[in-house]
């Protein structure tokens, strides 16, 4: 994993990585947020990032038993489907196949099969059609 700083536009950045190293995922694309991700025990985790060294306003750590999903650096969470927006979620969605499936008709594309991708996609989604947070996840307790 790694953190990777572009002065440039984010669909300028994927299709530069597309064509030089289609191998690299692009896992999140933001303003002011850094999603770091690995597997293994916190206190590993937060030495190999040098956690402690960070300066911020905000930090989430999560630590995921998978239940839908497979264990991997893809489906560990946050996710993100949207500049600024980052999702981190304990539990599980029951119709998180049918509303990715609408979703992807709307234009939201998904990396993995996990079931939080989809809740952040709906965010996304929301907040693109021009609600509010507050609205998006208002609506996000109605459609989830």
């Amino acid at each position: 994993a790694a953190v990777l700083k572009v002065h440039t536009d984010e669909a300028a950045a994927r299709a530069a990585l597309a064509a030089l190293a289609p191998e690299v995922r692009i896992m999140s694309a933001g303003q002011s947020i850094e999603i770091l991700k690995g597997m293994g025990l916190p206190a590993e985790i937060s030495s190999r990032f040098g956690l402690a060294g960070m300066k911020g306003s905000h930090i989430i750590g999560h630590t995921r038993m998978a239940t839908e999903s497979a264990v991997t650096m893809e489906g560990s969470h946050p996710f993100s489907t949207g500049a600024d927006l980052c999702l981190v979620h304990n539990g599980s969605l029951s119709n998180h196949f049918r509303l990715r499936q609408e979703l992807k008709r709307e234009g939201i594309s998904f990396e993995t099969d996990n079931d939080t991708e989809v809740a952040a996609g709906y965010l996304t989604w929301r907040l693109q059609q021009g609600d509010s947070l507050a609205q998006a996840l208002d609506g996000a307790l109605e459609d989830l």
